[in-house]
C-alpha cells in the first residue's frame, strides 16, 4: 500500500511539473536569446558585445540567418559594404523568404552606388513583404522623425530615411498590383566584392562615418 502511495505521489508530481512548464509557455531557443541580446547591444551602440553575441551563435549554427543578417548590419554601419553584402547573401540563402534581409541588401547596394540593382532588390523585398507599407514597417519607417533644425543633407554621411523611402516607393511602382508573394529563394545576384556603381543614380551623399551607427542601425532590419 505504501509503495502504491509513493508511486501515485510520483505521478502527481510529474503531472504538476508538466503543467507548470506548459503554463510558462514554449521553450525558448538559447541561440535565439543570444541573438536578441546581440540586437539589444547593437541598438545601444555596444557593437563589440553585439558582434561577439552573433559570432557565438554562428559558432554553434553557421547557417543561423538572424545572426548572419545582423552581422551584415554591423559591417554596413561601419562602411564595410562588401562584407555586409556577403553576410546578407548568406542570410538570404539560409532564410530565402525573409523580406527584411532583402531590404538590407537593397540598402547596402544603394550605399554602394548600384542604384539599379538596389531598386531591383527592393522591388523583390516589397513583393515578399506584401507591399510597400509592410516593407516600410520592417525598416521602422512608420516611426520617422523630423530632422533636427538646421541639419543639412550634405552634413549626413549615411542614407537618410527619405532616401530609403524613395527607394521603396520606386520599388513598389515596379511590383505588379496583382502579384503574389514569391516563394522561391532567387535573388538579385551581385558580386559582393565588386559592386559597380550606377552612374545614372546616386543614392548617397557621402561615405559612412563610425559615429553614424545609431542613425543607420535604427533604420536597418534586425532579425530576432
Amino acid at each position: 500500500m505504501m509503495r502504491a502511495s509513493r508511486g501515485l505521489m510520483g505521478l502527481l508530481c510529474l503531472a504538476l511539473a508538466s503543467s507548470v512548464a506548459g503554463a510558462a509557455g514554449p521553450e525558448v531557443n538559447g541561440l535565439d536569446l543570444e541573438v536578441e541580446y546581440g540586437v539589444t547591444m547593437a541598438l545601444a551602440g555596444k557593437t563589440e558585445e553585439a558582434r561577439s553575441a552573433f559570432l557565438s551563435v554562428l559558432s554553434e549554427d553557421p547557417d543561423h540567418a538572424a545572426a548572419l543578417n545582423n552581422l551584415g548590419n554591423l559591417h554596413l554601419a561601419r562602411g564595410e559594404i562588401s562584407v555586409a553584402l556577403a553576410f546578407y547573401e548568406k542570410a538570404a540563402a539560409s532564410s530565402p523568404d525573409d523580406a527584411g534581409v532583402h531590404l538590407n541588401r537593397s540598402i547596402a547596394l544603394m550605399l554602394a552606388g548600384a542604384g539599379a540593382a538596389a531598386e531591383a532588390e527592393a522591388a523583390r523585398a516589397v513583393e515578399m513583404a506584401g507591399g510597400a507599407d509592410e516593407a516600410r514597417t520592417l525598416l521602422g519607417l512608420e516611426r520617422r522623425e523630423a530632422r533636427a533644425e538646421g541639419e543639412r543633407a550634405a552634413d549626413r554621411a549615411v542614407l537618410t530615411r527619405e532616401e530609403i523611402q524613395a527607394l521603396l516607393d520606386a520599388a513598389a511602382a515596379s511590383v505588379p498590383a496583382d502579384s503574389t508573394v514569391a516563394a522561391s529563394g532567387d535573388s538579385v545576384r551581385v558580386d559582393s566584392t565588386a559592386v559597380a556603381p550606377d552612374r545614372a543614380t546616386v543614392w548617397r551623399s557621402a561615405g559612412l562615418r563610425a559615429d553614424d551607427l545609431g542613425g543607420l542601425a535604427t533604420t536597418l532590419y534586425w532579425s530576432h
